[in-house]
């Protein structure tokens, strides 16, 4: 069995090749709230929501720790009476179940929390008789297969009766409200942290390959220079955002390559380009 080494870890040539890429600095100016997000001129500052009540991290000369914790607040209070059975649907029913809706992070996250208090025992007694399925996609079939067995009447995340059965996790509140969704059941977050609030609904068969072939088409060819250029993008920008696999690596390894992390143009540009086109078939062939 090999003993562990006495070298000091920064004695080795690995710690001295983050040194050379500056990566101490660059996540001290994350921490700092820096806007390290050039393509949006934004902060990073997804530490923040998990930092303790009396921490301070600014971004724009203002401490946002705050302003996390009154949504975390919020948070609480409105799981509490879930739990309770204080909130109640509809048609007076207490809410046992949950639809989460959301694609990308907003599906992965809660998947890997909820995935891990499943072995949790405390956790796995107070989710007795409770339900949570996941919405990540507008495939009928999925969706099918994901609300089968549930009842509309105690199922938070129920479109049909919006006020009553739908809460909301979004940088865009005006949008939300729009919406249907009462304002004291959304809970904000800033645009610090990333993500985006679609209004538009999609729920049919031509939106979803639209979608399919429009998002590979934008990773893969992303916009032309002069596109770009009538859009007033700065030049050294310009090749940034023709390459928006970029955005799929983590933090670290963006700080040692240099490249910006945390930009979602690649995500925007499938969006703006997956409108339905003529040609696209209206029904599946047949097998």
């Amino acid at each position: 069995m090999q003993m562990a080494s006495p070298q000091l870890i920064s004695d080795t040539d690995a710690w001295r090749d983050l040194k050379a890429a500056h990566l101490k600095e660059k996540i001290d100016r994350m921490y700092n709230g820096e806007r390290i997000n050039s393509t949006e001129n934004r902060s990073v500052l997804h530490v923040a929501l998990r930092a303790p009540r009396d921490a301070v991290i600014n971004s724009d000369g203002k401490n946002v720790v705050p302003d996390v914790w009154e949504v975390l607040d919020k948070i609480r209070d409105f799981s509490e009476k879930v739990r309770t059975g204080s909130w109640v649907g509809a048609t007076g029913k207490p809410l046992k179940d949950v639809i989460a809706i959301g694609i990308g992070g907003s599906f992965l996250g809660p998947l890997f929390v909820h995935t891990a208090l499943q072995t949790e025992p405390e956790a796995a007694e107070c989710a007795r008789g409770r339900q949570l399925r996941f919405l990540a996609n507008v495939d009928p079939i999925d969706v099918a297969r994901n609300i089968a067995g549930i009842n509309p009447e105690t199922t938070l995340g129920k479109p049909a009766a919006v006020a009553k059965h739908m809460v909301a996790v979004s940088t865009n509140l005006k949008l939300v409200e729009e919406f249907g969704i009462d304002p004291s059941n959304a809970f904000a977050f800033w645009d610090w942290v990333g993500g985006r609030y679609s209004g538009e609904v999609v729920s049919n068969h031509d939106e979803l390959m639209s979608n399919f072939f429009a998002q590979p088409d934008a990773l893969a060819f992303g916009k032309n220079p002069e596109e770009l250029q009538k859009e007033n993008v700065p030049p050294h920008l310009i090749p940034h955002k023709l390459l928006a696999i970029y955005e799929h690596r983590v933090a670290v390894q963006g700080f040692i390559w240099s490249i910006n992390s945390f930009d979602q143009w690649g995500v925007e540009l499938g969006k703006e380009t997956s409108d339905v086109p003529a040609e696209l078939p209206t029904k599946l062939p047949q097998m």
